[in-house]
């Protein structure tokens, strides 16, 4: 991971040391203004797509993008617009939204409520009456030549099942216009937004159109669902999020706060707009786009444009790994149509053990700017917080916000994935029945199974996470000082925390509870040393070094210590069964 890193691409200020980190806040002089800027969730699987998205630049500073955390620092509760709509907390785990904190979607359409009503009423008298010992056998009677073509397009027509399912269901039933009051004070709106423009240094270098992307997965027939969805948003899709952000980003009053409170200035010309990004699909939802303005159209198609051509291309990249399993089967997908196509159908098939990939191949975490990987490939294997560290003070506060989601809910995954990889997890899906809504089983067998199936693990290196933090040593150890929860992972080893330094461009490892200078030799490659290339349905990559760090001993007290294991680096090839 350290090989790939951009460490020559910044220049180091040539102040003194109390002026490198300022303490005031102060940034570097304004960049030039990007034209767009795309703010997904700091996912690995947001990796390449955040890659194919700036590949489309025309120049070096049309498109900038930042990885966040995908419930965009606005912890809620959501309603939807829809009959029967639960309470849904879009939030980090354990995270509890205030009471008063409620997105609720309201519907402007009466004509949908009615029709969509009259749909989800005619669907429990179905599943009602399905259930009963005497009804059952009427609806079976009845509908056996419906039940049959339903479940033959279901099993061999996935896609063209769905698109007349959707198609039914716009002819009879209108679209739906939803509308939501923001549930914030002007106050706690603007603290929300002010930390999360800070974390990724942002305090008038807005694009005149900015994107903000949450994420997540709609699949049919999955019982491990919530793990391919958002973590940072308690495994659910971060849709409302991104919305909630762009309205309160948009709100003239809450940028007065901004601008008053914490010198934070969003020119007047800039508008956000939220999205949704279907990690298995590929799809790509925009939200509230009859409210942009006119001056703005232009900037919008051209940001369509750009996701279309870029999940296109992220869908062929991991279509190259769908492919590469061995056991999949010999079908070639060259194109981005053809990627796109095929991704569409995993998620709608319900004989399909592997929607999608998930987090499989996660290993390493790089908190910093995006200039340290902008360019490099690193095949969907990092998470990527962004952070500037010229932009917090000396006890990082700015860096405690975003190391701890990306510290508890990155090396969660990473762990989960670890353990159900080496231990050989829930097993496979195919035989696996539902207990209760709360495990699974196999089969016949009455044992509650722990993990992830064997379909979520096998494209997948077991390593522990390799944190790679663009910060002074001092900001870190502050951070870890003050926080318990984060010392223990760090220092009991269940991840590898290496520091670059900003500015002397130093790397330091973390090694018996304290951060010790890394020599350049353990990590310095020859330029050209590792390449990759995609072609087709083929992907070619060679690493010519492989980084091992030997375990270490720290322990931190009523905590016990990670496995003893060497982390490696490797590359897809050493992934194939």
């Amino acid at each position: 991971m350290l090989n790939t890193i951009n460490n020559n691409t910044l220049a180091s200020p040539a102040s003194a040391q109390a002026a490198r980190y300022p303490t005031d806040g102060t940034t570097p002089p304004p960049k030039e203004r990007p034209s767009l800027m795309f703010y997904t969730c700091f996912d690995e699987r947001e990796c390449s797509f955040r890659r194919y998205i700036e590949a489309c630049a025309t120049s070096a500073n049309e498109i900038e993008t930042f990885g966040v955390p995908g419930f965009f620092h606005l912890a809620i509760r959501h309603y939807k617009a829809c009959p029967g709509s639960k309470e849904w907390i879009s939030a980090p785990e354990g995270s509890v939204p205030p009471a008063g904190h409620k997105m609720v979607e309201v519907e402007k359409n009466p004509k949908h409520t009615a029709r969509a009503r009259l749909v989800a009423r005619f669907g429990w008298l179905f599943e009602t009456w399905s259930l009963n010992p005497f009804t059952s056998l009427v609806c079976g009677a009845s509908l056996s030549v419906c039940n049959l073509v339903h479940l033959w397009m279901v099993s061999c027509l996935p896609t063209a099942r769905r698109k007349l399912a959707d198609m039914c269901m716009e002819c009879f039933v209108p679209p739906s216009e939803t509308d939501f009051d923001i549930p914030f004070t002007t106050e706690e709106a603007a603290a929300r937004l002010k930390q999360m423009f800070h974390n990724i240094g942002i305090r008038q270098h807005f694009a005149p159109l900015v994107i903000a992307l949450a994420h997540g997965s709609r699949t049919v027939n999955n019982p491990f669902d919530a793990a391919y969805n958002c973590g940072a948003c308690g495994g659910r899709s971060g849709g409302a999020n991104a919305r909630m952000f762009a309205r309160c980003a948009n709100d003239p009053a809450i940028r007065q706060a901004l601008d008053e409170k914490f010198g934070i200035v969003i020119p007047s010309d800039t508008w956000f707009v939220g999205g949704y990004h279907d990690t298995t699909a590929d799809l790509v939802e925009l939200y509230d786009l009859e409210a942009v303005p006119a001056t703005h159209k232009q900037a919008l198609e051209r940001a369509i444009a750009i996701l279309e051509n870029s999940r296109c291309k992220n869908a062929l990249e991991r279509s190259a790994k769908f492919i590469g399993i061995v056991g999949f089967g010999t079908e070639q997908i060259s194109t981005p149509a053809q990627a796109i196509a095929h991704v569409k159908t995993r998620s709608v098939d319900i004989g399909q053990a592997r929607p999608e990939l998930g987090h499989a191949t996660n290993a390493s975490v790089v908190v910093g700017r995006r200039v340290l990987t902008k360019g490099c490939f690193l095949d969907r294997r990092p998470f990527l917080p962004s952070y500037d560290p010229f932009n917090d003070d000396d006890r990082g506060s700015n860096l405690e916000t975003i190391l701890a989601p990306a510290l508890i809910v990155a090396s969660g995954i990473n762990l989960e994935y670890l353990f159900s990889t080496i231990s050989g997890g829930a097993g496979t899906k195919a035989p696996m029945n539902l207990v209760g809504h709360f495990g699974v089983s196999q089969g016949s067998a009455g044992d509650l199974l722990v993990g992830l199936p064997t379909q979520m693990g096998e494209w997948q290196t077991p390593v522990r996470a390799l944190y790679v933090i663009d910060a002074p040593v001092s900001r870190v150890e502050d951070v870890l000082k003050r926080r318990n929860e984060l010392a223990n992972l760090v220092y009991n080893d269940w991840v590898r925390m290496v520091i670059r330094d900003p500015v002397s461009k130093d790397f330091y490892r973390q090694e018996g509870g304290s951060f010790k200078l890394l020599s350049p030799d353990a990590y310095d490659l020859p330029p050209g040393a590792a390449t990759h290339t995609v072609s087709g349905s083929t992907t070619h990559t060679t690493h010519t070094a492989k980084l091992v760090y030997p375990p270490t001993t720290a322990k931190v007290e009523h905590v016990s210590p990670a496995p003893q294991m060497n982390w490696r680096f490797l590359g897809p090839a050493d992934c194939s069964r």
